[in-house]
């Protein structure tokens, strides 16, 4: 393993961004009002199957706008998130009077109490955040640049072989924070507070209902992956109810005996035919009628929190007529938002609004109805006509945002049962041939 030597400052950035073959490290713009302490997320991209040796890297900033907090119940500045379990983050703060800037200082380490590797890390993400209280005011003078330094790296990738001794190119992107009262972090509206209705709003975004501005961008992608989606939804739900937005050692260690099981998203509960291969039902109906298609999932419902589906359908036969939470989803707190406007295609955020009782589908739960998809049979449809089904995307996540198969819960996530149809007629119709009876 070979260790970056040297000192690297990074340039300014106003979007997140990663190349082929380098490693980004990312500062977005942020925002907060006086007073307050705001999380300072350190976003990685491109950082698919590679692990973070002992590294420092350095946050500076300008201390009329802004001081390092250390926080009581983690006694740092520096928090780990879910993508770093496995690390251990060691803070230093120097604010020396005679400097208009201050510095903080992160050591990275592999935890030793945990046992096995250093994590390995998958795509994109928040890598660790930094805690700074705002102490400049609103105004001409209200803002501060944040330039992240790399003092010394050593992030390596995994091969067939186990760890490479090549190191990987570094990119080192700056942000900008601003002294405002709108768009802190998980507020997507601007009223300066975090709420339910940024749960709707991230979701109606998640679907592609309302495009991001720029403020909504940097505030509602709070899981670190560059996008907004049903997983910031979980962070900004915790956020808004004061709950924990990183789960803890033992939590994690428990989520991650799940790797490498499978599970599969389908259109209703498979079953198994004469020769014991799992199938999905088929569906029917008469022109003008409508048809409820649910989608379900087969393992890990107790801690799922979101997901974000999309069903194509023939659009010549068949319209979305609407989207309801599922037998399991309703009154768990979850909420969803959902965007037919392109036909031929239905877009679904599911979302839960997450408390000390709802986090999950809870203990016990496994198999799961998540959403009902009613879809009417027009009535132009020719009886014996059959529109497929396919689930063309299922991403799910935890209650900490974890996708399932993304992050180090490595869970495989299979949409082979999430093909079906819609037939029109009654069943079997589809198979019968329709001829005139003349009579003599």
């Amino acid at each position: 393993m070979k260790a970056v030597a040297g000192s690297s400052e990074s340039g300014f950035s106003s979007s997140d961004h990663a190349q082929v073959g380098q490693l980004n490290l990312v500062i977005p713009n942020s925002y907060g009002k006086n007073g307050t302490v705001i999380t300072v997320p350190i976003k990685i991209a491109n950082a698919n199957n590679l692990a973070i040796g002992d590294s420092d890297i350095f946050v500076r900033y300008q201390k009329s706008v802004l001081n390092a907090q250390i926080l009581a119940s983690t006694n740092s500045a520096v928090g780990r998130t879910a993508l770093t379990q496995k690390y251990k983050f060691i803070s230093a703060i120097e604010e020396p009077s005679a400097s208009p800037t201050g510095t903080v200082k992160i050591t990275i380490l592999h935890d030793t109490s945990i046992v096995g590797e250093p994590d390995t890390l998958y795509g994109d993400g928040t890598l660790f955040e930094v805690y700074l209280k705002v102490v400049g005011e609103q105004g001409v003078q209200g803002s501060s640049p944040l330039i992240i330094v790399e003092a010394r790296t050593n992030v390596y990738p995994y091969t067939e072989q186990g760890t490479s001794d090549t190191t990987v190119p570094l990119a080192l992107d700056s942000g900008q924070f601003r002294v405002q009262a709108t768009f802190i972090f998980g507020d997507l509206n601007g009223d300066g507070v975090v709420n339910n209705t940024d749960v709707d709003i991230a979701l109606q975004i998640a679907v592609a209902l309302i495009s991001p501005s720029d403020d909504q961008r940097n505030a509602g992608d709070v899981n670190g992956d560059q996008r907004i989606d049903s997983a910031d939804v979980a962070l900004i739900s915790r956020i808004s109810t004061g709950l924990d937005t990183v789960p803890s050692a033992k939590i994690l260690k428990m989520l991650m005996k799940r790797a490498g099981s499978e599970v599969n998203v389908s259109f209703g509960t498979p079953y198994f035919d004469a020769n014991g291969v799992s199938k999905v039902a088929s569906f029917h109906g008469n022109p003008g009628s409508t048809v409820s298609v649910p989608i379900n999932i087969d393992k890990n419902g107790d801690i799922l929190a979101g997901a974000d589906l999309c069903v194509n359908y023939d659009p010549t036969l068949l319209e979305v007529s609407d989207v309801k939470l599922g037998s399991d989803t309703n009154g768990k707190g979850f909420v969803l938002s959902s965007n037919s406007k392109t036909a031929g295609t239905v877009k679904i955020g599911l979302g839960q609004i997450q408390s000390g009782t709802n986090q999950g589908l809870g203990s016990g739960v496994n198999s799961a109805e998540l959403v009902t998809v009613d879809f009417k049979i027009k009535d132009s449809a020719q009886n014996g006509k059959s529109s497929p089904l396919v689930l063309s995307c299922a991403d799910l996540n935890d209650t900490y945002s974890q996708d399932f198969e993304t992050s180090s819960l490595q869970q495989d996530v299979k949409t082979e049962l999430g093909q079906s149809s819609v037939s029109v007629g009654e069943a079997g119709e589809e198979n019968f041939i329709y001829l005139p009876i003349v009579l003599k």
